[in-house]
């Protein structure tokens, strides 16, 4: 699944970077300085808290500020995440968020991940009190601080409930899937084709829905019959959009209706 990388500060009285106080959706603090219509920035934790809540409402459909909670101190999203029902996990995620602890009297830091390069490069969006109101960076995992310094130690990432896996994590599922095809005696290709035979379907299509070269040809497919697959376009991740499109196309061909692309989805999509 994935959403559109934030490249720049977001327009104007986005309710997710402006308090209650003003009509927004945020309880975190004013940042340092202000910025006009995005009242919690410059800081750090008003904007993870907003991006990450965010993402989840892109999502979900989720109205409002699921998790307003995460308006503490930066070194304590973990713990604060915990309390509410949240998981976090050491890696970098896609639409998560990175927590540093300070050292001395250092505030912590946090910073939402907007893409997943490889096992050890994200792209982040980040904010600064009293420093900057946005930035994208790049980090890598070197020593294992993630770009941080000697100040700061990396704790690991928050899970946005929708995203609990990333296109770095699907390249094993596609590894697994080719594995099957070859226990099958299919084409070894990662891809739910015509050689696929129905015995062979039942193996991989588990899975299937999951590595990236088969949501390319879905996405291509269900733009060819008209349906609409959102602002993301042919992104190769079979994200709530493409789910939603899968789940039309069964409806309107009589199919079962569970975003499953199984063999008799395949079988309509392919006449």
């Amino acid at each position: 699944m994935s959403f559109p990388v934030q490249k720049k500060l977001p327009a104007k009285n986005n309710k997710y970077y402006n308090t209650t106080g003003v009509g927004g959706y945020s309880h975190c603090i004013v940042g340092k300085p202000t910025q006009s219509g995005l009242n919690v920035l410059d800081n750090c934790v008003g904007w993870a808290c907003g991006r990450f809540n965010e993402i989840y409402s892109y999502f979900t459909g989720y109205k409002g500020m699921k998790y307003y909670q995460l308006n503490c101190n930066a070194e304590d999203f973990i713990k604060r995440g915990k309390n509410i029902g949240l998981k976090s996990r050491a890696e970098p995620i896609c639409g998560g968020i990175m927590v540093w602890e300070g050292k001395g009297k250092k505030a912590g830091h946090v910073a939402f991940v907007e893409h997943r390069n490889t096992k050890t490069s994200v792209l982040t969006s980040e904010s600064g009190y009293n420093s900057f109101a946005f930035m994208n960076k790049t980090r890598t995992k070197g020593n294992g601080n993630w770009g941080a310094n000697s100040d700061y130690k990396y704790l690991g990432c928050l899970i946005n409930p929708p995203l609990t896996k990333d296109s770095v994590d699907l390249v094993a599922d596609l590894q697994t899937n080719m594995n099957k095809q070859w226990n099958c005696g299919l084409a070894v290709d990662g891809h739910f084709g015509t050689m696929c035979t129905k015995e062979g379907m039942k193996h991989i299509l588990s899975l299937g829905v999951k590595a990236p070269i088969m949501v390319e040809w879905l996405q291509k497919r269900l733009l060819e019959l008209g349906y609409s697959i959102g602002k993301c376009g042919v992104d190769k991740s079979f994200g709530y959009d493409t789910l939603a499109a899968v789940k039309k196309f069964q409806k309107d061909h009589g199919l079962k209706v569970d975003g499953r692309v199984g063999s008799a989805t395949y079988k309509a999509l392919t006449e």
